[in-house]
């Protein structure tokens, strides 16, 4: 089959969706897979109905989607099990968070803003910038990647395994590890 060029605007014609760069550039989410990344990007898109569908949380003003597994497998034409996998990479790396409704509906999803670190008990967001000044203030505290990683328990299953896989496992956790401390030196401002 040989396709046929685009012509004037047909190109404007289709619906995309969007990946942000940061996932693909930023060392953080260099562990996370592709059809996480990619799934991320479906997750913005439906983002955008939450207005329009009233999935707003009433008493936090949150915007939330929600998705099944089934639809995701059937979307991505991925096996479950892959599905499943990228979401909980999403979850680790803080880019969602889930909350179980039950009764046979599907799970409430938050789409994480990428841009911004919420500041607990606050309605102000902490901007990108305010994570770099934190990283800095960890290498003032004396906080060194190592010492983080130091503190990250691998378990038996990873430490088995002694491969690259069980590293970047091993970074992950300690990316991770760095989050909640930052997280939690923000709430004690």
């Amino acid at each position: 089959m040989r396709l046929d060029y685009f012509y004037n605007t047909e190109g404007e014609n289709f619906r995309f969706y969007q990946i942000p760069a940061l996932l693909l550039e930023e060392e953080e989410y260099r562990g996370i897979s592709d059809t996480a990344k990619i799934l991320y990007g479906v997750l913005l898109s439906r983002l955008a109905l939450s207005r329009k569908n009233s999935w707003i949380e009433k008493d936090t003003d949150r915007l939330y989607i929600t998705y099944n597994l089934k639809q995701l497998v059937e979307k991505l034409g991925r096996s479950d099990r892959t599905i499943s996998k990228a979401m909980k990479q999403l979850s680790e790396v803080g880019l969602i968070e889930k909350k179980k409704r039950g009764q046979g509906k599907p799970d409430i999803i938050y789409v994480m803003n990428f841009t911004a670190v919420h500041k607990e008990g606050a309605k102000e967001i902490v901007p990108e910038e305010q994570m770099k000044q934190d990283s800095h203030m960890d290498k003032m505290q004396g906080n060194t990647r190592e010492e983080t990683i130091a503190e990250t328990s691998v378990t038996g299953k990873e430490a088995k395994r002694g491969d690259s896989r069980s590293e970047e496992i091993t970074i992950l956790k300690a990316k991770r590890l760095r989050f909640q401390k930052r997280k939690s030196y923000l709430q004690n401002i």
